[in-house]
């Protein structure tokens, strides 16, 4: 799964065999953050 973060410059987040809670976490992150240039890849 990867984070990308494009306000300013381009930035990518890679999270490897995300499990349960983490996985969860991320994708709760990435909504919260998504009109400020965070999107999630899965």
């Amino acid at each position: 799964m990867a984070v990308r973060a494009r306000k300013f410059s381009c930035r990518s987040f890679f999270i490897l065999n995300p499990e349960g809670v983490l996985r969860h976490r991320v994708e709760s992150f990435c909504a919260k953050w998504r009109g400020c240039g965070v999107s999630l890849h899965d």
